[in-house]
């Protein structure tokens, strides 16, 4: 297997996340991209490997803070990890945790965005840094300025450490400093991100080189209530086109974004870190675009943006292929034993919606399964709403279940209509065209 691009991630989360993480690299990333995890020891390396040859796991030696110059430290074993057991490689690129992938990847992908991004610049003296970001701290910090003045090193600059990628080689230039970050780890320095400052400083020395950032933080934010949350409608912007404005690298193609709730109840990271999440947001972003002049394709858009119900019904988002025959369904809902009671059970949405979705079920005896799933070729559209009994459940009157499913839709200048579809055990399709 040929490795075009290794990705780093420094991870010290649950064992759950850590694969519901690993499930979102592999469903956006090529078979020439890699993953290497560098955790905290809490990790079974043995199982990382067998979900994937592409994915790697090892517990390196640093202890890492939040500050200071040991993430870096924690990257560069990853990069040594991956010359050790991958060998050739192209290109290396940091990632982080609540980073996670939401366009596809693949090895060519990461080698143009490199040979289109930018090349490294150094902006500040050292002896006279700017008074914004950590740049007061930086200029107190007597280590790393008398470093980079031992090194000859007159302009320093920094650039977000989140998607920094460019070739295995140039990265190498930075792995030369691990010594020094050793040191300033072992003398507990933690004023101000060193991940941040020094690699794009050295890349910025002759000769210069090509780098780009793959992942989009949305640092507007991070004072903010919503501590720079990704939403849903970020998610829907073309990912090709992103642009921030406010950094220097604007314009740089993005395939990851951060930052995600790293719970597999957070409704967004629940679905980017489903198997089918590459094939619904390629779908929901071409469906935004149209503004919501069709009904049909807005109503995909809003099922998709339906989130789990409450436990009275026991029904769960799933979001995942269904079964034979039915080829290319996606089974948005489903519960098992569900007890129909005459009730209206309302559906919990992870954005605004026009009017609350409802599942709607006729009093009944016994149990029922319960699943909604959907289907898509071309233009068209297909719905279906099962309820097959369970336990030896029998129906009222003549031996069917009625559910009915209560799905709000867009129609043009934003008239608010609601689609009402039934489904019964004997016939439980219906048709969007």
């Amino acid at each position: 297997m040929t490795i075009a691009a290794v990705f780093s991630c420094l991870f010290t989360e649950s064992p759950e996340y850590l694969r519901m993480y690993v499930r979102n690299f592999l469903t956006f990333t090529g078979d020439d991209c890699a993953l290497v995890i560098n955790h905290n020891g809490a990790i079974d390396d043995a199982e990382v490997r067998a979900i994937s040859p592409r994915v790697f796991a090892h517990a390196g030696p640093t202890r890492r803070a939040k500050l200071g110059p040991t993430l870096l430290l924690g990257h560069i074993e990853s990069y040594e990890y991956a010359c050790r057991h991958i060998g050739e490689f192209g290109y290396f690129c940091t990632m982080a945790s609540n980073a996670l992938f939401v366009d596809r990847l693949q090895g060519s992908d990461v080698a143009e965005a490199v040979g289109q991004g930018r090349t490294a610049r150094a902006e500040y003296d050292p002896a006279q840094l700017p008074g914004f970001w950590h740049w007061p701290k930086v200029k107190e910090d007597a280590l790393v300025t008398g470093y980079f003045d031992r090194l000859g090193i007159r302009r320093i600059d920094n650039a977000q450490i989140e998607g920094f990628c460019t070739s295995k080689k140039d990265w190498g230039r930075i792995a030369q400093h691990r010594a020094f970050l050793a040191e300033a780890a072992r003398l507990g320095c933690a004023g101000f991100p060193y991940e941040e400052v020094l690699p794009m400083t050295v890349l910025a020395q002759d000769p210069p080189a090509q780098f780009t950032i793959l992942c989009h933080n949305f640092w507007e934010r991070f004072l903010t209530s919503t501590a720079g949350a990704v939403r849903l409608e970020d998610m829907m912007r073309p990912p090709r086109c992103y642009d921030d404005s406010s950094s220097n690298w604007r314009g740089h193609r993005v395939f990851a974004m951060k930052w995600f709730q790293r719970t597999a109840d957070d409704r967004l990271t629940g679905f980017l870190c489903s198997e089918t999440a590459a094939f619904h947001l390629p779908a929901m972003r071409d469906l935004a675009a149209l503004e919501a002049q069709n009904p049909v394709r807005q109503t995909y858009l809003d099922l998709l943006k339906l989130g789990p119900v409450g436990s009275r019904m026991g029904l769960q988002s799933v979001l995942k292929e269904a079964d034979a025959p039915w080829e290319g369904a996606v089974t948005l809902y489903s519960g098992q034993a569900v007890t129909p009671e005459r009730q209206i059970a309302g559906l919990d949405a992870a954005g605004p919606l026009i009017t609350p979705p409802y599942v709607y079920f006729e009093q009944a005896s016994g149990a029922y399964d319960f699943d909604l799933k959907m289907a898509r070729q071309g233009d068209q559209y297909e719905f279906r709403l099962g309820c097959p009994p369970v336990q030896g459940g029998v129906a009222a009157e003549g031996g069917e279940i009625l559910a009915y499913a209560y799905v709000p839709f867009r129609v043009a200048k934003g008239t608010d209509m609601v689609l009402v579809v039934s489904s019964t055990v004997r016939a439980g399709s219906f048709f969007l065209t």
